[in-house]
């Protein structure tokens, strides 16, 4: 490589860089926004998947995502990947919407989340979980196919 190349390449990289971790963090629609796992036995579940896949387990409290569960604490079980969070596992019968089955539960990336939902109706599915807001630049939300199965839906606010 000679220099003039060995410039470009390093005045470009970091822009490559920043382009590269804004793609990161804006999916695009159809991609798969977040996967957790309803489980029975978390515990059993989680050092399965963490064995296997070679995940780590990180167990944080379910109503509060940002820090650790306390004892009698409900859990939710962050699937770690170093410091990346790759999926989540929480217990069956801590799942807040109607008709939630054990296993895994994908939420999918739209555009627009009332749209997406509107048009679920039109196609004969129903919403299960109105909108709400999970973190300050995104909401979620369950809405059901015409088959009976759930699925999740997010968008940026």
């Amino acid at each position: 490589m000679n220099i003039r190349n060995t410039i470009i390449a390093a005045l470009a990289a970091p822009l490559l860089a920043s382009t590269l971790a804004a793609q990161e963090l804006k999916p695009s629609p159809g991609d798969i926004w977040w996967s957790e796992y309803l489980a029975q036995d978390p515990t059993a579940t989680s050092n399965f998947y963490a064995s296997v896949i070679g995940w780590q387990v990180k167990t944080m409290a379910l109503e509060d995502l940002e820090r650790a569960a306390k004892p009698g604490e409900k859990p939710y079980v962050m699937m770690m990947s170093g410091p990346d969070e790759r999926a989540g596992l929480m217990q069956l019968m801590d799942a807040d919407y109607p008709g939630a089955r054990q296993g895994w539960f994908n939420y999918f990336y739209v555009d627009n989340l009332e749209q997406a939902m509107a048009r679920a109706v039109q196609q004969g599915g129903k919403v299960i979980r109105e909108p709400s807001e999970v973190t300050p630049d995104t909401e979620i939300a369950i809405i059901q196919d015409p088959e009976g199965i759930l699925i999740g839906l997010a968008s940026a606010l």
